[in-house]
């Protein structure tokens, strides 16, 4: 079913899965027998395949993305083909695979990845930048800085996909704790969690209320 579903995509969005002289399709590999990570991607339960291609214009392989079926895995490299064809100038343009939010979603979930949000901003995600204006159609962008030096991941249609690319870049138990860190219990609030309200401020007298009523 979801090779059927990965066919379907393809054909109603005009994209062709390109395979190799023996059958196979072109930017999707088999998993190891033992293999469970490859870069920031990590293996989702039941996946048999993953997809990558070589970002345009540089020596970078991309990993986009972990695959039940090899036909899902063929539809993530046509659609990335089709949003950034080869020949294109700049690194710094690459715009994903194209995936719409619950398509993002998912296979953050698959891959055991946690979206970073961020209530208050633009993007609502941790790491996801939003500006509509310069880059149409894929308003969300994505950098990381390691070692001082800011490293730009790409621009994305969604700000799923971004927030998963984000996710990806800084590892799985590193996005984990992110999200940890960020919860706030309800009714409590910090100006360090947009879109939570600081809670009132108490005077002397109720500080020492409160302290004798909590013994």
């Amino acid at each position: 079913e979801l090779s059927e579903q990965a066919l379907r995509h393809a054909d109603s969005e005009g994209l062709e899965l390109k395979k190799t002289a023996g059958e196979s399709f072109v930017g999707v590999r088999p998993w190891p027998p033992r293999g469970k990570r490859l870069g920031p991607i990590h293996r989702g339960a039941g996946h048999q395949y993953f997809a990558v291609r070589r970002k345009p214009g540089t020596n970078e392989v991309v990993c986009l993305g972990s695959f039940v079926t090899a036909e899902e895995g063929a539809l993530a490299y046509a659609r990335s083909l089709a949003a950034h064809p080869p020949g294109a100038a700049s690194a710094s343009a690459y715009h994903g695979a194209g995936m719409t939010a619950e398509e993002a979603a998912a296979t953050a979930a698959n891959e055991g990845i946690t979206l970073i949000r961020a209530p208050g901003t633009k993007s609502g995600f941790k790491g996801v930048g939003f500006d509509v204006s310069k880059k149409k159609p894929y308003p969300y962008s994505v950098a990381i800085s390691k070692g001082g030096v800011l490293k730009h991941i790409g621009r994305f249609l969604t700000a799923e996909e971004a927030a998963l690319e984000y996710a990806r870049a800084i590892g799985a138990a590193e996005a984990a704790k992110a999200v940890e860190l960020a919860e706030v219990p309800q009714g409590s609030g910090s100006i360090f969690h947009p879109g939570y309200a600081a809670p009132p401020v108490q005077t002397r007298e109720e500080v020492l209320r409160q302290a004798a009523a909590e013994g």
